[in-house]
């Protein structure tokens, strides 16, 4: 069981998110509903995972992404973006190298994409010289 954290402002989404993911991955889900209160809830609790929703008022996830970055607590833990709008071309790091998922959300395989995802951050995790 991994802890996620969910950074999304439409509600629906992010219950929808919440209900797949805490059903078939059997995962801890805690959503923020925009980027500010997704970084201060990134920086005061351990996330084995988080999803961000790219454009969200306040902060979005184009704002969020680098400052979660600039953290050393955030070098090893993978960092989803979500958008209904397709990631373009020459897109600037750090967001050309993250996984992306795509609004509509597809509810038959996101369990499995983010379980590939949690497998992946901690088989590298394991591969580091100690």
């Amino acid at each position: 069981m991994a802890t996620i954290l969910y950074v999304e402002d439409y509600p629906p989404n992010a219950m929808l998110v919440h209900d797949l993911l805490t059903y078939y991955g059997e995962h801890e889900v805690l959503i923020a509903e925009d980027g500010v209160v997704g970084y201060e809830m990134a920086m005061t609790n351990q996330f084995d995972l988080l999803i961000v929703d790219m454009q969200m008022p306040r902060m979005s996830g184009w704002e969020l992404i680098p400052k979660l970055l600039g953290s050393p607590s955030f070098r090893k833990v993978p960092i989803v973006t979500i958008s209904a709008l397709s990631p373009q071309p020459g897109i600037e790091p750090p967001f050309r190298r993250l996984p992306h998922l795509s609004k509509p959300i597809q509810t038959r395989t996101l369990h499995r994409f983010i379980a590939r995802l949690l497998e992946e951050a901690a088989r590298e995790g394991t591969d580091e010289p100690e």
